[in-house]
């Protein structure tokens, strides 16, 4: 038995100069137990890392990496061939700089609870969130202090690569699409039988989602509003040659559309 093993406020300090490697890790504090028996295996663990800072300088590539007020603690055990965990990660903020890009989050949550059996077949719940993502390159902000979120209870058989979804939802800020059903790799191929249904979309803020340069060229002179709900089934095979079909009821509502040098007056009230 491992009754207790712990560090506190322990700062690593690593550099190789020949690499371009500069690596520093501040206010590390962790807090392990646990016990093996026969084929079990299984222990608890708390920690946390204040700061992480990992630059990297060479005459090819230039990278610069900081995380702040890491988290993780969890439980896990090992019986023979099968594993269970329960995980959960937390992060403050995060920033990520390399040759004109920039990547930066305000905090981010992760929780994982699951088996795996045989070391083929995982069953788990997982939740994870990402406040105020940013994306810019080359100067142009792709992606602006987006909200994500993903929930899903999963089932996976590594050997045949089947994947089944449970209640699941994807987000990005307002926009919610839910979804249930089962995805393949049989070889080269992706094979989906998929259910989806959004809520209701602002089209306005579909807009906003798009970058700047590209909404420019899309939408000059056009203006577009309205409530977008869609639901859908995808089904079918994915490869070179070949796409799931796709059937979906789309419904429109409370619609405008502007468009000055075409259009006398803007159309309103459009329903579908």
């Amino acid at each position: 038995d491992l009754a207790l093993l712990k560090f506190n406020d322990v700062d690593v300090n690593y550099a190789d100069l020949s690499v371009g490697i500069i690596a520093d890790i501040s206010g590390f504090n962790m807090a392990a137990k646990g016990k093996m028996k026969d084929n079990l295996l299984a222990g608890d663990m708390d920690l946390s890392m204040h700061e992480l800072v990992y630059q990297q300088l060479t005459d090819s590539l230039s990278m610069a990496v900081k995380l702040n007020n890491l988290k993780a603690e969890g439980e896990a055990e090992m019986l023979g061939d099968n594993f269970k965990a329960d995980i959960d990660v937390s992060s403050s903020d995060l920033l990520y700089e390399s040759e004109g890009q920039i990547a930066e989050f305000k905090s981010l949550t992760f929780r994982y609870k699951g088996d795996v059996n045989n070391y083929d077949k995982v069953n788990a719940d997982v939740e994870m969130s990402v406040n105020d993502l940013s994306f810019v390159m080359d100067d142009e902000a792709l992606v602006k202090e987006a909200d994500i979120r993903f929930i899903s209870p999963f089932s996976v058989t590594l050997s045949t690569m089947d994947v089944e979804f449970g209640n699941s939802q994807i987000a990005l800020n307002n926009m919610f699409i839910d979804f249930i059903g089962e995805a393949s790799m049989p070889g080269d191929d992706i094979v989906v039988n998929l259910d989806l249904k959004t809520n209701t979309l602002i089209i306005k803020e579909l807009i906003e989602l798009i970058p700047v340069s590209m909404r420019e060229d899309l939408l000059a002179g056009i203006d577009v509003d309205g409530e977008l709900n869609i639901s859908a089934k995808v089904d079918g095979v994915y490869n070179e040659t070949s796409m799931p079909q796709v059937d979906a009821e789309i419904t429109y509502n409370n619609g405008m559309l502007a468009m000055p040098e075409m259009l006398p007056y803007p159309i309103t009230n459009l329903n579908t």
